[in-house]
């Protein structure tokens, strides 16, 4: 589902509310879809660590913020995640830190992040075709939820409210299980 059909849906329910509330509404929650799935994750730029250096700035895509770093990753093997790194991404100074712990010389890495798009138009594909009904409930949820407008609906909110996350939960489930079918079960380790 495209940008056009999700606000056309929307439209249908929302029959005051101007085309451009709804699209402004839809980087919000693809926002949140990304942080409670991690739907969109990509590889950004490797970068190379030096010894004696333990903080590296992030290059995100200009039209991309981002949810949280998910792993390191080996630049000639993108399926093998780095091991015997410490490491932990500072929000606050937008820095990945790297301990020196288990390093030898120099090495690269290629973070992988989780995103979310900035502006309607930078929502991907990933989000379109696998979170279009997500998208559709999350964004009828947050305008009927806004008050003092000719469309607010406390009742409607409510309804759509637990549609949105029954969906967002429902495709973080599947993200989850990978194609596995059956239950899932989880072994404790054993501690000695």
């Amino acid at each position: 589902m495209s940008i056009a059909s999700i606000t056309a849906a929307c439209r249908l329910e929302l029959h005051d509310c101007p085309d451009f509330v709804i699209e402004a509404e839809m980087p919000r929650v693809a926002r949140e879809i990304c942080e409670h799935t991690g739907i969109w994750s990509d590889d950004l730029d490797e970068i190379t660590l030096v010894d004696g250096t333990t903080l590296y700035d992030l290059t995100l895509p200009d039209t991309a913020g981002l949810v949280r770093v998910c792993s390191l990753r080996d630049p000639d093997n993108l399926e093998t995640e780095v091991t015997g790194l410490s490491w932990r991404y500072d929000e606050v100074n937008q820095q990945l830190f790297v301990s020196e712990t288990g390093r030898s010389g120099d090495t690269g890495v290629v973070p992988r992040v989780c995103l979310y798009p900035l502006t309607a138009a930078a929502i991907p594909e990933c989000i379109h075709t696998e979170c279009s009904q997500a998208m559709e409930y999350g964004t009828l949820y947050r305008l009927f939820l806004r008050p003092k407008l000719p469309w607010s609906d406390g009742e409607r909110a409510a309804y759509y409210g637990n549609l949105y996350r029954s969906e967002w939960a429902r495709k973080k489930i599947k993200l989850l299980r990978g194609s596995r079918t059956g239950s899932l079960s989880v072994t404790p380790r054993v501690f000695a």
